[in-house]
């Protein structure tokens, strides 16, 4: 069952990935950032754990390798044949085979799938992710913890988990999820508990015990909080080119400029100001403004029209980058 917080986080993407006041540029701006968080904050987990201290070119390294991970998965798609090739690229020194372990390991309380079954339950975890009715969010959430309870490489699998849950949501036109490392003992309990009841067969994707449902929700938490702050960010850099026709001279130009300006001067809200540049388009009677701020086409309209004492008409123009 969809829940509220799930429906709200459709409608922001709906309006994110649709909407013809929000910059695609900015979208991709905002979403590269998101990423370039995430990573950093997933490396971040695994060291605070370990009590690694790292040099700076260390993590640039590493980081390095988050990327060049990201950029395979963009070009190759989720298969078990890409996943295999993850924790090379991720974590190359461990896991020499280029492949999953071929070892036993064990993390925390837990001994993971045994090494003649990880391509079997991969195939299987891949296949239930790409062919279910799972929404965006739950199909990122379970791959997330199905590679974590998998554990198929020596060393990487938390990060392999995690890049692999924000690029399934890329997928879907969805922002990502950021878990920061302040949170880390809430994250290691939350999917702690659902490992465990997975572990148990006491839960699955489609039959979710308590505990799996908690995880599933704090993953949620995470896309709806990146939702918002990057509708946010599309909101306050909306761009708009409004040409001026018929206008009585530049100061004409420079009135209506700070008239717009001022719609974000006089709202009680705090949606932030509006700039507004002025150039000479072609003649006297001519001017373009170009406006960037948490303004809609509707309230530009609205206060143009307002402006009876003049005599001038305009077309307004989305100007996406």
């Amino acid at each position: 069952m969809i829940n509220e917080r799930a429906n709200k986080i459709n409608e922001i993407v709906s309006r994110i990935n649709t909407h013809p006041e929000y910059s695609s540029c900015v979208k991709r701006e905002v979403f590269h950032a998101q990423r370039e968080e995430a990573q950093k904050h997933s490396l971040d987990l695994e060291l605070e754990g370990e009590g690694k201290k790292l040099t700076k070119n260390e993590r640039v390294m590493i980081l390095g390798r988050l990327d060049e991970a990201w950029k395979f998965l963009c070009e190759r798609g989720m298969d078990i044949f890409s996943l295999a090739k993850l924790g090379a690229i991720i974590e190359p020194e461990p896991n020499k085979t280029g492949s999953f372990r071929n070892s036993q390991t064990k993390f925390g309380d837990f001994w993971p799938t045994l090494p003649t079954d990880i391509h079997y339950e991969i195939e299987q975890l891949v296949y239930q992710t790409n062919n279910s009715d799972l929404s965006p969010v739950e199909r990122a959430s379970n791959i997330h913890l199905g590679l974590v309870k998998i554990h198929p490489f020596i060393d990487g699998n938390g990060r392999a988990a995690r890049l692999a849950q924000n690029f399934c949501l890329h997928q879907r036109g969805y922002p990502l999820v950021i878990i920061p490392s302040n949170e880390r003992g809430k994250y290691l309990e939350i999917i702690g508990n659902a490992l465990r009841d997975r572990y148990n067969f006491d839960s699955g994707v489609l039959r979710q015990s308590d505990a799996e449902r908690r995880f599933h929700e704090y993953i949620e938490s995470k896309v709806f909080e990146s939702s918002l702050d990057l509708e946010k960010e599309l909101k306050q850099r909306r761009m708009y080119q409004i040409e001026l026709k018929g206008i009585d001279g530049p100061q004409t130009g420079h009135i209506l400029a700070k008239v717009i300006r001022n719609i974000g001067r006089n709202r009680p809200d705090s949606r932030g100001g509006i700039t507004v540049s002025v150039s000479k388009n072609g003649g006297k009677r001519a001017m373009t403004l170009d406006v960037v701020g948490d303004v809609s086409t509707e309230e530009i309209t609205s206060t143009l029209d307002a402006q009876g004492r003049f005599r001038f008409s305009y077309d307004i123009n989305n100007k996406y980058c």
